[in-house]
């Protein structure tokens, strides 16, 4: 038996539904990019003098906390943005974990 709502889901969306939906590549892509930046951010946290820039975490946010903010925002991010803000998301994950890796390699090599 199959369930039909009778709420238009298309009403529950930010995003008009001219613009396409991200492509399951793209959705992939976000889940995959919150994992790594969840590891390298508490991977840096373990260094005393590297604090998270994240002020709804706070300067020393445990790991169970970086996961709650992920799986809190992540499922509004991922049901709700167009393909277009998929791929800013996406790109900014991706600059983010590149500066935070710049940042613990920065640390190390002294």
């Amino acid at each position: 038996m199959k369930f039909k709502s009778r709420v238009n889901q298309n009403q529950l969306k930010y995003i008009p539904v001219s613009q396409p939906e991200p492509s399951e590549f793209q959705r992939i892509l976000f889940w995959s990019l919150n994992v790594i930046d969840i590891a390298v951010t508490y991977k840096g946290l373990k260094h005393p003098s590297i604090h998270e820039a994240n002020f709804l975490l706070g300067p020393d946010p445990a790991l169970s906390e970086l996961i709650l903010q992920k799986a809190l925002i992540g499922p509004i991010v991922d049901t709700r943005f167009s393909a277009r803000q998929m791929t800013l998301t996406n790109s900014m994950l991706i600059l983010a974990i590149i500066h935070n890796l710049t940042v613990i390699n920065k640390i190390d090599s002294f």
